[in-house]
């Protein structure tokens, strides 16, 4: 089985996040689309983190393939913000009390289980009235969509991973997408 999932420390982090106030996320400025390439930054009012969405060399089937998948580190606050691509960069007030986060997953079994295959596919904060949804919108996408709504199905539906998937039809492919609550 291939792992593309955040690790116990990243969910750590994400985890001591709770209780805290989201102040602010910072991304490229993407002209109301939402949909930052590569990385963003989270800021609340105790520490920051950088969520990147970039391609990693990661064992993949029959060998190694650069993979983007989901990582969280966190990052001194006072060091600016740097996009994965050189452009302009917004700041999005929030200033909201989280109250906790989920990662969404999605289990992948192609052919019978000759690939399996598990990517975070999503990371919801929850807030006091308000939810954040910060979403891989393919399993092969560098892009970050950001919205405020926790319908992942609306941003990659199970029927559009199965068809990309499935070799034109060709594999049978299975889907369980899960909600697990990091806090």
């Amino acid at each position: 089985m291939v792992e593309a999932t955040l690790t116990s420390k990243m969910k750590e982090i994400l985890s001591n996040m709770k209780g805290k106030t989201l102040l602010s996320y910072v991304c490229e400025k993407d002209d109301g689309f939402s949909r930052p390439y590569g990385n963003m930054r989270i800021i609340t009012d105790s520490f920051s983190i950088e969520l990147n969405n970039e391609e990693h060399p990661l064992t993949f089937f029959d060998g190694v393939e650069d993979i983007s998948y989901f990582e969280i580190k966190e990052v001194n606050p006072e060091t600016p913000f740097k996009p994965f691509v050189v452009t302009e960069t917004e700041e999005f007030k929030v200033n909201k009390i989280i109250t906790g986060i989920e990662i969404i997953n999605d289990t992948i079994n192609v052919k019978d289980g000759e690939y399996v295959i598990s990517f975070d596919e999503a990371i919801v904060i929850h807030m006091s009235e308000d939810v954040l949804m910060l979403a891989r919108d393919s399993w092969f996408s560098e892009v970050i969509s950001i919205c405020h709504d926790d319908d992942y199905n609306k941003i990659y539906s199970i029927d559009e991973l199965i068809e990309e998937w499935s070799n034109e039809g060709v594999d049978k492919v299975l889907v369980d997408r899960r909600r697990f609550t990091v806090c």
